[in-house]
């Protein structure tokens, strides 16, 4: 798994975060791209990139994540079954936090996720993969007719 800012597969130690934030690119390899596209279900994730700006307000236990996803993508169209590539951009924010202090009710109203982490270790691999999850038509088309 190819990633910058981390040294263990996308995972960071919450006191690894100062108070300046840390930056960190996930750009999954061939094999972790491989993996994904098995995981959701579609034909090849062809690039991934995923990049964080981390801060961690008053030094405490949450974290908060600016995030920009980009993919490029092979799915299939739902009415023909016909592969197509795919490209999907994402902004987005998430809120770490331990699992044990994650409200016990969704708020729908609030534009940033919650996330739970535990033993003080953040994995940004899965918000990559849970990000790109949500991106996800799940009735993939091509509208443009350009099947690869």
């Amino acid at each position: 798994m190819g990633k910058a800012g981390t040294g263990d597969g996308g995972r960071l130690r919450v006191g690894q975060i100062g108070a300046e934030g840390r930056a960190v690119t996930l750009t999954p390899d061939e094999a972790g791209r491989a993996a994904l596209a098995e995981r959701l279900g579609v034909d090849a994730i062809l690039a991934l990139r995923c990049a964080f700006h981390l801060r961690r307000p008053g030094n405490g236990t949450r974290v908060l994540a600016d995030g920009a996803l980009e993919a490029t993508l092979v799915q299939r169209d739902v009415r023909t079954l016909a592969p197509f590539t795919a490209r999907v951009s994402e902004v987005f924010q998430l809120r770490f936090m331990p699992e044990a202090a994650l409200p016990p009710v969704l708020d729908i109203e609030d534009p940033v996720d919650d996330v739970g982490y535990v033993d003080e270790t953040i994995d940004l691999h899965e918000a990559m993969a849970e990000q790109l999850a949500l991106t996800l038509d799940p009735y993939p088309r091509d509208e443009q007719g350009g099947s690869v």
